[in-house]
């Protein structure tokens, strides 16, 4: 079983993330919809959507939102958490963001660095090839990925803190281009442990640039955060690129 298909179904991980910060979502969805308008861009692929929180602030702005995700308990926690008085309610399915989707898309994101889970280089490739396959002409995509420079500079190598009083001790390396996290839950007093591993190819915007180009997708914008600040490859916390299907 591949990492990312056991870390991200089990609880621990929504214990880990449960503080995601939910203003940055709502701030990427009013980004997007700065930049590829709801009346333009009316149906959405939110690929690899997790519990769905980006898909709810896309959904509150008018957009008509299917999310798809590998994991079924994040798709079965993106259905019961729907919040009330939605303009659309999203809609969610289990899917594997390496096969196409039969549908056709005005819009399609990939939000939070929900991309370059695959040490083959051209699994992660195939993704955004789908994507632009799976996009109608003049479609968009929008990726919100890391900033590998601000990544390798930044690197905290270990930390420790609690979750529900679960000890747990994250370590983080880079080897052959890839950030590697690795977290491992102790439970004081009893022998219990488990470990779990993140790893994300760390590919900077000249990769990106020219595998755009390759899937006949060209690039149009790049930001460095959620408020829509200019990208700066040492500086920027995030890379979040926009681009319209040829």
């Amino acid at each position: 079983m591949a990492w990312f298909e056991e870390w991200f179904d089990t609880p621990l991980y929504e214990k880990l993330y449960a503080h995601r910060d939910e203003e940055e979502a709502a701030m990427m969805a009013a980004l997007i919809a700065h930049t590829c308008p709801p009346h333009k861009y009316r149906e959405v692929l939110d690929l690899a959507c997790g519990r769905g929180r980006h898909s709810y602030n896309l959904a509150a702005l008018s957009y008509q939102v299917l999310g798809a995700d590998l994991s079924p308990n994040a798709i079965d926690k993106a259905k019961t958490n729907i919040p009330r008085g939605l303009k659309r309610n999203p809609s969610f399915v289990v899917h594997d963001m390496r096969k196409k989707l039969k549908i056709r898309f005005d819009l399609i994101v990939n939000l939070f660095t929900s991309f370059g889970y695959f040490e083959n280089h051209d699994d992660n490739k195939n993704v955004i090839k789908n994507v632009s396959a799976m996009l109608k002409e003049n479609g968009a995509f929008v990726i919100d990925y890391l900033n590998p420079d601000f990544v390798t500079s930044t690197l905290v190598k270990k930390q420790k803190h609690e979750v529900d009083d679960i000890e747990v001790e994250i370590t983080r390396s880079i080897s052959k281009s890839m950030v590697k996290k690795t977290m491992r839950f102790s439970w004081p007093g009893t022998s219990n442990n488990q470990v779990f591993e993140e790893k994300v190819q760390l590919y900077d915007f000249g990769w990106f640039r020219d595998v755009f180009e390759e899937s006949g997708l060209e690039l149009t914008e790049k930001f460095g955060n959620y408020d829509g600040s200019p990208y700066d490859a040492k500086e920027s916390k995030r890379m979040i690129l926009f681009a319209l299907k040829k």
